[in-house]
């Protein structure tokens, strides 16, 4: 299974031809790639679903969502990183339930309503060739309460009964199943930064007496039960990452005797979570305790990920925290810390990062960030199907002066089909014996800018081929 399209007859973006942006054009050295190409951009295959590289956004909660559903700004913020070349996108941290959310803002999977708007999402994922995940969450004891001066007394926390344990366990199996629908790729489980699942894990937050708290076994049972419902309904051909917090970074003192979540329990319980079909552990820290101490600094949590890797044989891991830089994140790759790199706050610093580390790292890579180019529908036939067929066309870096020349004597073609359509145009413009003059007037202005701005573009791209082709000839 590769990150693909669905057919959508109603969407207003066509499918980028190729490999997508941010795939390498060689997958393997070349005349044009002589040396061995960075493991970055190397695909990487998890059970049935191969990504374009080995690059990925983190998940980043944007409180855009109204009772739960996605909206627009979800569509542009999570399709832009497709543009620019990640292989795989997870979605923010997304309630499984109405009160599981961390905001009344965030996104949602609760009810079978939600899916439509995620769909749309997924296929404009799909259509830039990568790879579509979404993180499923529970806020826990971080999830918005009403405010402390609209009740006469503070709330205080209370111990989840057994009962309402089981039913989170099957929100989050629904939530998997509407996932499924909603087409995407992979699923990640937030077992971090604090909120419910990582609650039952740390011994800061976890005071309970029962067979979900205490001892180690007793507190990985609530994240471990959810996985086995998680995968129980999510199908075995697509890949189930947790994100974990390897550590709290709460050594023991006087108000934590025994120190938080450690390292070393992080490395035990993904041995466990390797065997109930968890593919990936993607390795943060923190969250638990204002006591936490975190040394930061340049990829200050990638050791944690490496530390996984070589010790839980299998299990696949990610990289995240302060990973900036081209050579780094490639660096981290290749030297066997992890088999992925997440990014966030770099990807929002330079939304061309991925595109900028191929050019860095001497990588021939597709490097048009167009996910299509709207054709106007009033276009003759064939001047339509040339441009539907022509425009999105990717000017490769690889592309040899023969080709981008071929390229330049196409889109010239297009150019004068089009010339020929402005000068029929005034055939047009005389208003119908009947009907609305006035109508038939805007009509005739809308067709007329159609065409002008589709013109615009192919006269740009025609300078940016001119411009490729002049440098392949002062090599």
């Amino acid at each position: 299974m590769s990150a693909s399209a669905s057919s959508d007859p109603h969407a207003f973006f066509q499918e980028q031809r190729g490999h997508g942006p941010g795939a390498a054009i060689e997958p393997t050295a070349s005349e044009h790639n002589p040396s061995p190409l960075p493991l970055m951009f190397q695909p990487l295959t998890i059970r049935g679903l191969t990504l374009k590289n080995r690059l990925a956004v983190s998940p980043m909660c944007m409180y855009s969502s109204t009772d739960g559903f996605a909206t627009d700004f979800h569509l542009v913020h999570t399709g832009q990183f497709t543009m620019r070349g990640l292989g795989l996108v997870i979605m923010e941290a997304t309630g499984v339930s109405p009160e599981g959310r961390i905001t009344p803002n965030c996104l949602g999977i609760w009810k079978d309503a939600h899916i439509e708007k995620l769909q749309q999402i997924v296929r404009f994922v799909h259509a830039n060739k990568a790879a579509a995940g979404i993180q499923l969450a529970h806020a826990g004891r971080k999830a918005s309460t009403t405010a402390p001066w609209l009740m006469k007394t503070l709330r205080r926390m209370r111990r989840r009964s057994l009962d309402k344990i089981r039913r989170i366990q099957g929100d989050f199996a629904q939530a998997a199943k509407r996932a499924l629908l909603a087409g995407f790729d992979v699923i990640e489980l937030h077992a971090a930064h604090g909120y419910l699942l990582h609650e039952f894990l740390s011994p800061i937050s976890n005071k309970r007496t029962d067979e979900y708290g205490g001892s180690f076994d007793n507190r990985v049972r609530f994240l471990v039960e959810t996985v086995r419902s998680v995968r129980k309904e999510w199908p075995q051909d697509r890949p189930l990452f947790v994100r974990l917090s390897v550590t709290d970074w709460v050594a023991p003192c006087d108000a934590v005797p025994g120190g938080g979540w450690t390292e070393e329990e992080s490395v035990e319980l993904a041995s466990r979570l390797k065997s109930e079909g968890v593919d990936l552990v993607d390795c943060s820290t923190s969250g638990s305790s204002p006591l936490q101490k975190i040394p930061l600094a340049p990829g200050y949590q990638v050791r944690f990920a490496e530390d996984i890797r070589r010790q839980v044989k299998g299990m696949l891991t990610g990289a995240v925290g302060l990973i900036t830089d081209a050579q780094q994140a490639n660096d981290v790759l290749e030297q066997g810390h992890a088999d992925m790199v997440f990014l966030s706050h770099v990807k929002l610093c330079d939304p061309n990062f991925v595109l900028n580390a191929a050019t860095s790292l001497g990588t021939p890579s597709s490097s048009d960030i167009s996910p299509g180019t709207a054709v106007p529908t009033d276009l003759s036939p064939s001047a339509a199907s040339m441009l539907r067929v022509l425009l999105p066309a990717l000017t490769r870096l690889d592309d040899t002066l023969e080709s981008v020349n071929t390229k330049q004597a196409e889109l010239t073609q297009v150019l004068t089909r089009l010339t020929t359509e402005l000068d029929q145009f005034s055939d047009l413009v005389a208003p119908p014996s009947h009907g609305s003059t006035s109508q038939h007037l805007q009509n005739s202005r809308t067709r007329l800018s159609n065409i002008n701005v589709t013109l615009k573009r192919v006269r740009t791209r025609l300078d940016n081929i001119s411009l490729l082709a002049q440098a392949k000839l002062n090599k």
